[in-house]
């Protein structure tokens, strides 16, 4: 059973019973799931996207916990974006690999599509790589979405849809 959970929600919620009495120790971050505060929409009040200084915790959390943790759990509402990019980061301190983070990423998580702005935040204070196995992971994970669809009609233009969104809501989306 995991000892240790990172939680991430938007600034203005509370954090889920379970998860506060679950764990021996919990990291609490707060922002959206958006690259840019100009993703973010006016029912938004606080405009707060991930900083460095979220990276940062996540990496002092890990490297004072890692000896005596039994596992990590990271939470937030759908684990698709900001979860899997905080995840790509943790098991790449626990792992230090790249390729070995995004396979193991894709074994447990294998609809995720890493938030760009978290996995590029990790490159800016670690100096690794992600962001390119990011980019490999978001791809991927737009022909698996062909793949399910293929045979339907609209399964190319419903990709071309989805690249297109992901470069307008993602600017530094590469094709």
């Amino acid at each position: 059973m995991p000892s240790h959970c990172i939680s991430i929600r938007n600034p203005d919620e509370q954090m889920p019973k379970a998860i506060q009495d679950g764990f021996a120790s919990i990291l609490e971050l707060r922002f959206y799931d958006a690259d840019s505060v100009d993703h973010l929409g006016p029912q938004q009040a606080i405009k707060r996207v991930p900083e460095p200084r979220d990276v940062r915790g996540v990496i002092e959390f890990v490297n004072r916990t890692k000896a005596k943790a039994t596992g990590y759990v990271i939470h937030c509402w759908e684990g698709i974006s900001r979860s899997p990019a905080i995840a790509l980061g943790v098991l790449y301190l626990l792992l230090g690999s790249e390729e070995a983070a995004a396979k193991a990423l894709r074994r447990v998580r294998p609809t995720a599509r890493p938030l760009t702005r978290i996995v590029e935040l990790f490159d800016q204070v670690l100096g690794s790589h992600l962001s390119a196995i990011n980019d490999k992971i978001r791809k991927d994970r737009l022909v698996a979405l062909k793949r399910e669809i293929e045979g339907d009609a609209a399964a190319d233009e419903f990709l071309q849809k989805m690249s297109r969104e992901m470069k307008d809501s993602d600017p530094t989306w590469r094709k």
